[in-house]
């Protein structure tokens, strides 16, 4: 479902957040909802609260920005020494 064209997935995702008892957030894109995607980004991932961005073929070059952030912060702090 989650890649299907007309499919909406954030009912499930929401369903699931309330089941684990995780804090849920969706914005939908587009519009200039950047400035507020990038808030509600930086709150989830300090937070641990679930983030869900929707529409983003609305905002493509976002899109490069988040998964540019998300790599950062999967990164290790201290590169691995055999690395």
């Amino acid at each position: 479902c989650l890649l299907s064209s007309g499919c909406d997935p954030s009912g499930t995702i929401e369903a699931m957040s309330k089941k684990l008892k995780v804090p849920f957030g969706s914005v939908s894109m587009g519009q200039g909802q950047e400035t507020q995607a990038r808030r509600l980004m930086a709150h989830a991932m300090a937070s641990g609260e679930w983030l869900l961005l929707q529409n983003c073929h609305l905002s493509l070059p976002y899109c490069l920005e988040v998964a540019q952030l998300l790599l950062a912060a999967e990164a290790p702090a201290v590169p691995h020494p055999y690395a």
